[in-house]
């Protein structure tokens, strides 16, 4: 028996007719030509289905198939082809299959609010699956090739392994958005002189003078010299800030993100806030952007986990549409 396309296969069985004690010469065997192969309309099988029609043939040979070494024989044979039901395997084996892949893409609408569920839920699938694919082994006899249904239960567990691995590479990239999570700080950009003041704002203006005197936006990565010239630039930025804030001026004050891996937010030599970093700075893409259609704050973890929802299925589908044509063409 061969099982390269189980559960789909399609089994031959020969029944041979011949004499053991006398030869061709002596004896005769013919089929006749109005039905030569008769079968009960009673007969029933559990797992296939018996062809029609029935192939039915004379052989005449100088080889005794039945062990009686090399002599002229003359047989009549008749081939039966049994077919292998598909219905309990499809409803035992590829339905559960398919539901137990589908059931872990569930986890791409669960977010990383919910790690504890979305672990459970990807290895309790895969779990599954294995424990599937195991029972069906068992009702088979060893066998050295690989079967249809080992490259069905392969490409299933792929897809469950696949998004176990998403959402690795997913969890990754929000620990490490959250470490380079942006702190907003309040930066000043533009300054209004003001040539006649009230005495009660003088408290007012001191007050922001000695802040700006002690407020400098540096970055954490540049080198030693960098840090200096920055810091005198700075320095001087805010000594204009503290004149004006003395002589009558008003600071208007706007929130900007600033990240300890960028530069500085602050432009000493303009006196403005830098223009945010583009998405593929330094050669690898941004953690987050903001798309220039439509506005809109993008993160990189959440962004592959709604493409997963779209490219998961659809590679899956393109899985089926290979297999299942491939499989019916090898049996039929």
């Amino acid at each position: 028996m061969e099982f390269h396309g189980y559960p789909m296969d399609v089994q031959t069985c020969a029944m041979i007719m011949q004499s053991f004690m006398y030869s061709p010469k002596e004896v005769e065997f013919h089929w006749r030509s109005w039905s030569p192969v008769m079968l009960n309309k009673d007969l029933k099988l559990l797992q296939f289905t018996l062809r029609q029609p029935l192939r039915n043939y004379v052989n005449t040979s100088t080889h005794d198939e039945l062990g009686h070494g090399e002599r002229h024989v003359r047989q009549l044979v008749v081939e039966l082809e049994f077919s292998r039901e598909i219905g309990h395997h499809l409803v035992q084996t590829f339905v559960p299959s398919f539901l137990v892949v589908a059931l872990s893409w569930f986890s791409f609408w669960l977010g990383l609010e919910a790690i504890p569920g979305r672990v459970t839920l990807l290895v309790t699938s895969l779990l599954t699956i294995t424990t599937l694919f195991t029972g069906i082994k068992e009702g088979l006899p060893p066998v050295a090739y690989v079967k249809a249904i080992d490259v069905w239960m392969a490409g299933c567990m792929v897809f469950i392994f696949a998004a176990l691995g998403e959402f690795v590479v997913v969890r990754v990239l929000n620990v490490m958005h959250t470490h380079y999570q942006v702190e907003p700080t309040l930066l000043p950009t533009h300054i209004q002189p003001n040539s006649a003041h009230s005495p009660h704002s003088e408290d007012k203006h001191d007050q922001r003078a000695d802040h700006f005197k002690r407020f400098t936006v540096m970055s954490n990565k540049t080198s030693d010299n960098g840090d200096k010239t920055l810091s005198a630039h700075n320095n001087n930025k805010f000594s204009d800030l503290t004149n004006n804030l003395e002589n009558g001026g008003t600071v208007r004050m706007v929130t900007v993100n600033a990240s300890p891996s960028m530069m500085s937010a602050w432009d000493p030599e303009t006196g403005n806030v830098r223009p945010p970093r583009s998405r593929h700075q330094f050669g690898r893409p941004s953690l987050q952007w903001v798309d220039s259609k439509t506005g809109e704050k993008k993160i990189l973890w959440k962004e592959i986990d709604r493409a997963s929802r779209i490219v998961f299925p659809l590679m899956y589908l393109l899985f089926m549409v290979i297999y299942f044509p491939i499989l019916i063409s090898r049996v039929f």
